[in-house]
């Protein structure tokens, strides 16, 4: 499951996980949480050579960043490696509104024009269900 939250007050803040199945289920879980807007921990995504990464875990979502200004067009691609998972893209505004989105099985292509400038935030995971896990290629192409 996944949940996409803007936070109206600042400060800390409660997350509470449990069974979703009547409360009746137990084991281990594992809980990702990224900022949209200026991200923790991203890898920053140009023009070049792909980028490879890993889904090792069911849910792991990889984090990228792209800079650019108010009208700029990119091919941002993402192309299964190894293992099973199907890559998905989305890219969200400086200010974590999400601008473009798409996964596929194997192979995956999102075209956005930038509407504002400054840093957008890329994530790459499984678009199945975050259930697959494998190796992935990422890559970025400007447009003139």
């Amino acid at each position: 499951m996944e949940l996409t939250k803007t936070l109206s007050l600042a400060g800390e803040h409660t997350v509470v996980v449990n069974d979703g199945f009547n409360g009746a289920l137990t084991g281990g879980y594992s809980l990702w949480v990224q900022r949209l807007n200026d991200p923790g921990n991203a890898v920053p995504l140009s023009g070049g050579d792909p980028i490879t990464g890993t889904i090792a875990t069911i849910g792991e979502i990889d984090t990228f960043v792209i800079s650019g200004d108010a009208g700029d067009t990119f091919v941002v691609s993402a192309s299964n490696q190894s293992g099973s998972p199907w890559p998905e893209l989305r890219l969200y505004t400086p200010s974590g509104a999400l601008l473009a989105a798409d996964s596929a099985s194997t192979h995956v292509e999102i075209t956005p024009t930038l509407s504002s400038g400054g840093s957008h935030t890329l994530l790459v995971g499984d678009g199945f269900n975050g259930t697959l896990v494998g190796a992935y290629a990422v890559q970025l192409q400007a447009l003139p």
